[in-house]
């Protein structure tokens, strides 16, 4: 029954196809084969030779010395967030160098200075000075350096007492800026 079904002949399944057309198709085939295998070499010789295997290297080798010292790069930023931090902290200090050197310039021969204070806002000095005549002079001297000098807005007279043991004068003087 089944040979009944089947229209087709045995001899119809067989193609008859020229063997020249095939024998072109072959070489076209390997001819294909050929440029696909030297262009291959060619691109794996010029990849070889570029620049861009050592690069790669390079990169790799970037990556896991900045892996390895991710942690001193985050203590330098550190440490120089609070350097930066120190310095503005010193811009905004006020620089009292200049005002105590302008002072000593300006005490006479026989004064000293035996103490002195800084706070937020005053400077106090203590003098010493065997006459009041050099203790007047100085005080004439401060007065006058802080009007000229304008850092300061006042000379106060905080304290005059007289030593028993050198027979002199003790003399604090505060300069505010009030």
């Amino acid at each position: 029954m089944n040979k009944g079904i089947n229209l087709l002949k045995a001899k119809q399944y067989r193609f008859n196809v020229p063997s020249d057309r095939l024998g072109r198709l072959r070489v076209l085939a390997i001819g294909s084969l050929f440029i696909v295998s030297v262009t291959s070499i060619i691109i794996l010789i010029l990849i070889v030779l570029s620049p861009l295997p050592q690069l790669k290297r390079q990169e790799q080798d970037a990556k896991s010395l900045l892996s390895r010292s991710h942690k001193d790069i985050a203590k330098f930023l550190f440490v120089n967030k609070r350097a930066d931090t120190i310095g503005d902290i010193f811009l905004k200090q006020k620089n009292y160098s200049k005002t105590i050197e302008a002072l000593q310039a300006n005490i006479p021969n026989g004064v000293e200075i035996v103490e002195f204070k800084i706070t937020k806002d005053n400077l106090s000095f203590t003098f010493s000075s065997k006459s009041l005549k050099l203790t007047d002079l100085l005080i004439n001297n401060v007065t006058k350096l802080v009007q000229e000098r304008k850092e300061y807005s006042k000379v106060i007279l905080k304290d005059f007492s007289t030593e028993d043991e050198n027979r002199g004068f003790l003399l604090t003087l505060l300069l505010t800026n009030l």
